[in-house]
């Protein structure tokens, strides 16, 4: 596309494929978007409850949730998460729940840059299946990367950036109110840092 009908589209990708495979551009677009969107479903209904699962496993969550079924899997963290997809499915588009959800998927990414440079100096000689080259150039260069797309999400849409921030902190205190009664319910006993 030239620069000037890449400016003016609301959907560049399918007005290049429009040019590139004529009248099937539309069909393969959807069915891409489609095949994309299920195996994004599939990824989160596997990952999210298993993250809650483990968290409550380790006392950082109720331990209500480390419960498993016979074959494995953690019913009470998979109800938990797609009671709470379904909750934020019902408050609006899907472009808000991806406007709000993009600010806070970032800043995830950007914590996890942030751990990895602090457990690398914290415990540099901690048994590591992956050494990082030139550490901590890409952690770090990784992190800014994380920031200036957090702070440009942010900026262009200042509201639902505070509703991402509302999402991601609002569990904080109830966390830091049952924290210790979790971890001696889950039988951890680790000192407070």
């Amino acid at each position: 596309l030239p620069p000037s009908a890449l400016a003016g589209s609301e959907f560049a990708v399918g007005d290049a494929a429009k040019i590139v495979m004529g009248p099937l551009a539309d069909t393969f677009i959807t069915a891409m978007g489609l095949f994309s969107l299920m195996a994004i479903v599939n990824l989160q209904v596997m990952a999210a409850p298993r993250v809650v699962f483990a968290m409550a496993r380790d006392g950082e969550a109720p331990p209500f949730f480390a419960a498993v079924a016979k074959g494995g899997t953690p019913r009470r963290a998979l109800i938990l998460v797609a009671g709470a997809s379904l909750i934020f499915a019902a408050t609006g588009s899907y472009e808000a729940i991806v406007r709000i959800y993009s600010p806070w998927t970032i800043g995830a990414i950007l914590m996890v840059c942030l751990s990895a440079i602090a457990l690398r100096l914290r415990e540099p000689s901690l048994a590591r299946p992956y050494k990082m080259p030139l550490f901590p150039l890409p952690a770090i260069a990784a992190t800014l990367v994380q920031t200036a797309l957090l702070a440009i999400a942010v900026i262009d849409d200042p509201l639902d950036g505070v509703w991402s921030f509302v999402v991601a902190l609002g569990p904080l205190p109830l966390y830091w109110l049952f924290r210790k009664r979790w971890r001696a319910e889950a039988g951890i006993a680790k000192t407070e840092a």
